[in-house]
């Protein structure tokens, strides 16, 4: 063949070995011949490590592949006239000869004559994406963003049977949903453990990207515990280079034993293929959705109440706070679990349920995968002392209530502020929920206050922790600026702490 010439020729016998190891890829020590005659072979003991690897990949593939199914969306939008969205196309007569208008368009009277253009369909749309068989009886798992909006589902098996099919639940905070079709006797996917995973594990992705029915790609984990993406309300993503692609979306992220640990979900990508940067849902999360979504057709998140923060080295100094981990309580809602457990605001969260906290994202997500009702406990350092907080979780509002709010950047200079006392008009003007305060007008560039991250239009309610509702207040709080001062903010109705020294 003309290919394998032009390959001899450009490579003229080449040496290149390679074997796959766990974690990485070393060169053989005998070299495999490329081209020509005359090879020398690569060790026996190589080669059967290279196999067992290959074997590993391929068992993980056969196990979850009959589980995965392909998904198509259609969305029909309702018939639109295209006079109904262009305003009607009208010819003058004298531009064009009489004859050509009573041939074409009828004997029309006046200076213009209708071109009246039929209503036609407006093109319905289509989508692809993947989806994982949870339950033998016909109950699949996918995204949100795959079904969203459809008319009709259909899902196709990987022995090439077309089902019509329904969606039982969706949750949006999560991009999950689960649909079901009329079938029996499924083969249902395995759960793993994505608590489990650690960075540098092999995982392997199966689902039709561009339409290629249960197309496999291998990679590691490339990371855990990706939040702040700005795709979903819940974000723990595990990160992996596993080649994920559009129409990827909804198929399983698997373990080499099979058991799937994570729903693929999204890629970060400047072409809109996979750039190496694929984020999977972890399997925990997609589990107790999914349940809840089968069980109600809903999902019921618990709730604490509170407003919180990131703890910088500065706040933990403020509070007295030894530790390095943690989130600060900002605020405590009225009539919330939070406030009748006796949560305070300059609590700083170091646990729930003895399970670690480092961000308000691990609190959004540890609470949030627990029932209404559920009893937790938060362990919590109140200045310097360490405490547990029993709480009793009660429903998720409609919005997101426990929160984050942006980290204040570290303070330099002089104070740098123009402020006056809040009152009722202020309050009613701009909106502000704070009862009283000192409302700041003025920032100067390049001043504590400006590097601790004050803006125009925020309350300064507290100071190293008492009540500010003069200049005086806060003068007498501000006077020795270098240990810092500790202010409790009020911005847009949300309650934020920051440290302002020289």
């Amino acid at each position: 063949m003309q290919t394998e010439k032009t390959f001899r020729g450009y490579l003229p016998r080449r040496f290149l070995a390679l074997v796959l190891t766990t974690g990485a890829c070393a060169v053989l020590t005998a070299p495999v011949l490329l081209g020509g005659d005359g090879a020398s072979p690569a060790p026996p003991q190589a080669i059967s490590q290279a196999e067992s690897i290959s074997a590993a990949f391929r068992d993980a593939a056969k196990t979850i592949s009959p589980s995965v199914v392909n998904i198509t969306m259609v969305d029909r939008p309702d018939n639109v006239s295209f006079n109904q969205q262009q305003p009607q196309l009208r010819f003058r007569r004298q531009q064009v000869p009489d004859e050509f208008f009573r041939r074409f368009f009828g004997d029309g009277q006046g200076d213009v004559i209708p071109f009246n253009i039929q209503p036609q369909p407006a093109p319905e749309r289509r989508g692809q994406g993947s989806g994982v068989i949870i339950k033998s009886d016909g109950y699949i798992l996918t995204n949100n963003h795959v079904v969203q909006g459809a008319d009709e589902l259909h899902v196709k098996l990987v022995d090439g049977r077309d089902y019509s099919a329904t969606v039982v639940g969706t949750d949006p905070d999560s991009d999950l949903a689960v649909v079901k079709i009329d079938a029996t006797g499924l083969p249902a996917a395995k759960f793993g453990d994505s608590d489990a995973l650690q960075q540098g594990d092999w995982v392997v992705a199966v689902g039709n990207p561009f339409g290629l029915d249960h197309t496999v790609t291998a990679g590691v984990v490339s990371a855990k515990g990706r939040g702040n993406i700005g795709l979903n309300t819940y974000e723990d993503f595990i990160q992996t280079d596993a080649a994920i692609n559009p129409g990827n979306s909804g198929g399983p992220l698997v373990n080499l034993r099979g058991e799937m640990v994570g729903i693929n979900s999204a890629i970060h990508s400047s072409t809109g293929g996979s750039d190496g940067i694929g984020f999977a849902i972890p399997s925990n999360l997609a589990q107790h959705v999914a349940q809840s979504l089968m069980d109600d057709g809903r999902v019921d998140r618990g709730w604490i109440g509170v407003g919180v923060q990131p703890l910088t080295p500065d706040l933990a100094s403020a509070f007295n706070y030894s530790g390095s981990t943690g989130v600060v309580v900002t605020d405590v809602m009225d009539g919330t679990p939070a406030q009748k457990s006796g949560l305070q605001s300059g609590d700083i969260i170091i646990e729930v349920d003895r399970r670690p906290i480092d961000s308000p994202r691990a609190l959004i997500n540890t609470i949030g995968q627990r029932e209404p009702g559920d009893r937790i406990e938060l362990t919590v350092d109140r200045n310097g002392s360490e405490q547990v907080v029993p709480v009793t979780l009660a429903l998720r509002p409609g919005e997101a209530q426990v929160t984050s709010t942006p980290q204040a950047p570290e303070a330099q200079s002089s104070l740098g502020l123009a402020v006056q006392p809040l009152n009722e008009d202020l309050r009613q003007q701009l909106g502000i929920s704070a009862a009283s305060g000192l409302l700041v007008t003025d920032v100067e560039p390049g001043s504590a206050a400006d590097h601790a991250g004050l803006q125009p239009e925020d309350v300064i309610v507290e100071a190293n922790h008492s009540p500010v509702s003069s200049v005086r207040d806060l003068a007498n709080q501000t006077r020795d600026l270098s240990k810092g001062v500790l202010l409790k903010i009020d911005r847009a109705g949300r309650a934020l702490y920051m440290v302002i020294k020289n």
